[in-house]
């Protein structure tokens, strides 16, 4: 923790530092293995410096001209999430009430579901789910159940992706098949689940489940995957620990779910394709101009504190 002394306005500091570290122009002071820099290399940095009040025209410059760019970058973030919101309405829609909007409808029979198209059954995960525990297959990758994008093939030589202890011996692991259900049953509250595109091994504390009677793997995914579901999978964990719920089995078998004939799920499941790709590349190009604005304000701080942009 350092401050600045009296001759030097600490607002210029923080930009030009700042600009230094976005080029990582830092990196010959870097010391160890951990990359660390001491404090004796860091005062032993020298650098132009201008006079007080030329420092403080630059840092009100950028304090100004910053927080524009930052605003225009937050409406981008807030467009991206808009996106994202829609696309999940209308997913959501189209696994509870179907593709057609003048469907005749019945009443599920519960609260949260409300009508359904007439033809479609609601039946417990019970009648679906098929619990399945195979192990001893330690040689089979790893996988990971996240709630983000379910299950992924875990990165075993990231040290981030792997904070979790892994043990030498796996044979106790899991076997998951392309096209069976797996479950973090410990944040299954926060939608950690979904259907396989992989063959490999998960955690012994997570569920397993074959798919049964006439329900499309893929239609499976993409509905309980909705948030409409993530939270009845919430109504049936519960646990002491921040972020550690457990996933009570028995109350899950008795989550409901919406299930349409085979030819309405192959339907819903061609449309969701041509909305995710609709919505990707509506997300991609606002995250492309995220890019370039944030590229604008790194080359803007960098031409304002190195005086190759005259602000007063």
């Amino acid at each position: 923790v350092l401050e600045a002394r009296s001759e030097y306005d600490k607002r210029f500091l923080y930009y030009f530092y700042l600009n230094l570290d976005s080029d990582k122009r830092l990196k010959p002071l870097y010391t160890g293995l951990r990359n660390t820099i001491s404090k004796e290399n860091f005062f032993s940095f020298k650098t132009f410096i201008p006079p007080l009040p030329e420092q403080t025209a630059i840092a009100g410059f950028l304090d100004r001209k910053t927080a524009l760019i930052d605003k225009a970058i937050a409406i981008k973030q807030k467009q991206i999430e808009l996106l994202k919101e829609r696309r999940q309405i209308l997913i959501q829609r189209a696994v509870t009430r179907g593709l057609n909007p003048n469907a005749n409808m019945k009443d599920s029979g519960v609260e949260w579901i409300g009508e359904i198209p007439e033809g479609w059954e609601v039946v417990k995960m019970r009648n679906i789910l098929k619990p399945v525990s195979k192990k001893n297959y330690p040689d089979m990758p790893l996988l990971s159940i996240t709630r983000e994008l379910g299950v992924i093939e875990r990165n075993v030589d990231d040290l981030e992706e792997n904070h979790n202890f892994i043990p030498e011996d796996l044979s106790g692991y899991k076997l998951l098949q392309e096209g069976q259900f797996g479950m973090n049953k410990m944040k299954a509250w926060q939608g950690s689940y979904g259907v396989s595109n992989f063959t490999g091994i998960v955690s012994p504390a997570y569920f397993v489940f074959d798919l049964i009677n006439d329900v499309l793997p893929k239609f499976f995914h993409i509905g309980i995957r909705s948030k409409l579901y993530v939270s009845f999978f919430a109504k049936s964990s519960d646990g002491v620990r921040i972020g550690q719920w457990d996933l009570s089995k028995e109350r899950m078998k008795e989550i409901p779910f919406c299930i349409p004939p085979l030819a309405e799920q192959q339907a819903i499941i061609a449309y969701i394709d041509k909305l995710y790709d609709k919505y990707t590349l509506l997300i991609i190009a606002k995250e492309k101009e995220i890019e370039k604005i944030t590229e604008y304000k790194s080359t803007l701080i960098n031409e304002v504190v190195t005086g190759k942009v005259k602000v007063c």
